[in-house]
């Protein structure tokens, strides 16, 4: 367009034409995202490429017609941005890279400036990498904290279960503490399967001794009736 074209002198645009030849290494006119991507490998100096993802957001800066591809008037327009202090992400990659093929033969004050765009640029293109990196860090530390947290409760729950255990040992031991004086004799002895609930009957022989004498037996005939009580009703023996 004119007014794209009109906003450069007849050198610069010889110069940029030649750099856009550079780059378009097919010679098809048109900047294609493998050719985009070879340009941001060098100006990154990085072996690993940058994503299809990161390219189409590069490419979809100056893509005015929506091709895929950058041709020399889009080029263009990049420069007249840069030239009226509007630096897209694309065009500091071209301008670095520019620099990376140009920089002997250029003063150093724009040398200067191309370092500059390189680093920012290097910057944009690694954010992502360095965002995605941080978020998995946070996971990774949601999880450890999660684990810890969770053995925590783990280590509460096993407490709380061997004082269980020791509860019930106690209160064993003190059921079955002898009495002193009280003589006991099994004649049934359970299955160790089925238990007294509360509201069952329970019935009780007993016999009594003073002085080595008996006195009371409720097993005599005719005479002695057993002791008959509610378990659960706070009834001792």
């Amino acid at each position: 367009p004119a007014e794209v074209v009109g906003f450069f002198g007849d050198k610069e645009i010889r110069e940029l034409h030649a750099y856009f030849d550079r780059i378009d290494t097919d010679g098809s006119g048109q900047l294609d995202m493998t050719e985009l991507r070879e340009l941001v490998m060098m100006v990154s100096k990085s072996n690993k490429p940058p994503s299809n993802k990161k390219m189409k957001k590069l490419i979809k800066e100056a893509d005015k017609d929506r091709d895929g591809t950058i041709d020399f008037c889009e080029f263009l327009k990049i420069y007249k941005l840069m030239k009226e202090g509007k630096k897209t992400e694309l065009g500091k990659a071209l301008e670095a890279s520019r620099g990376v093929l140009m920089v002997a033969n250029i003063g150093k004050g724009i040398a200067d400036d191309f370092v500059k765009y390189k680093t920012h640029f290097t910057n944009w293109l690694n954010a992502e990498e360095i965002e995605e990196e941080k978020k998995r860090q946070r996971r990774l530390e949601r999880a450890r904290q999660k684990k810890e947290e969770q053995e925590r409760r783990d280590r509460e729950d096993e407490d709380f279960y061997q004082e269980y255990l020791r509860e019930q040992e106690r209160k064993k031991e003190e059921r079955e503490r002898p009495v002193e004086g009280l003589e006991i004799e099994m004649l049934y002895p359970g299955d160790n399967r089925t238990w007294p609930e509360e509201g069952d009957t329970c019935t009780v022989h007993y016999t009594g001794h003073l002085n080595g004498r008996q006195f009371v037996s409720t097993r005599e005939v005719g005479r002695g009736v057993p002791l008959a009580f509610t378990l659960g009703g706070n009834d001792v023996v």
